[in-house]
């Protein structure tokens, strides 16, 4: 099975088109706030490749996020819009557990927790154990405060966040302090991460999460003004 992949829940963007969990192209691209649909330019290029055209593709993947809500409504409309007319697959996980299941591939920890920048000093944080090839969530997923988000989680956990450069110099005091296990550098969730994670997930019969984006705020209302 052919599939295209889109995961934009960062400001590093991804694509990639795999079979049967090989890559066979990949695209990367970082977005910055005057210039946030490069992922429809790329999109188009890929496309045109004789790999990638549209009609040798049986099925799309997307990560789910935490992360940027603009990025992952733009991936996940991307995804359905191209799968709609033939009905394909599109298949979503969450960047996260793609995130956790990258890790598991490159070191041997049995649990890791990420973490990521919710904004209102605040983080969003979950953690997964190592299962039988795939990730198994082992806690909530939480919004906690920066001053609080190594708190009440088990000891021996390997800690990444994809936002590591910026909530470094608020909560490196508190790594230290809690003697974490942290990796001290981004770990960016990728197209081709999500798409090792659907792969694995669908060899075990495990479906697709719900396809909607991952946003762990409640909703901001704004009085309006007359």
């Amino acid at each position: 099975m052919k599939r295209l992949i889109l995961e934009q829940s960062t400001r590093s963007g991804s694509l990639a088109v795999m079979e049967e969990g090989r890559s066979l192209l990949s695209r990367a691209w970082t977005e910055d706030r005057f210039h946030t649909q490069q992922m429809f330019g790329v999109l188009a290029e890929v496309l045109a490749v004789e790999v990638a055209r549209l009609e040798t593709l049986d099925s799309f993947g997307v990560g789910l996020g935490p992360g940027s809500y603009s990025g992952m409504r733009m991936a996940l409309t991307a995804v359905r819009g191209l799968a709609l007319p033939s009905e394909r697959e599109v298949y979503g996980v969450s960047s996260a557990e793609a995130l956790a299941w990258d890790e598991f591939q490159r070191t041997s920890a049995d649990r890791v927790m990420v973490l990521g920048d919710a904004r209102r000093e605040r983080c969003w944080r979950v953690g997964y154990e190592r299962g039988n090839g795939l990730p198994v969530r082992c806690t909530e997923w939480e919004l906690v405060p920066q001053v609080d988000c190594f708190s009440g989680v088990p000891p021996g956990a390997r800690w990444v966040s994809p936002d590591w450069e910026r909530l470094a110099p608020q909560i490196g005091a508190a790594a230290s302090r809690a003697a974490v296990d942290w990796a001290d550098a981004v770990r960016i969730p990728t197209a081709e991460a999500v798409g090792g994670l659907i792969e694995a997930r669908q060899r075990v019969g495990v479906a697709s999460d719900p396809l909607e984006p991952l946003y762990l705020h409640p909703a901001v209302t704004v009085a309006p003004r007359y």
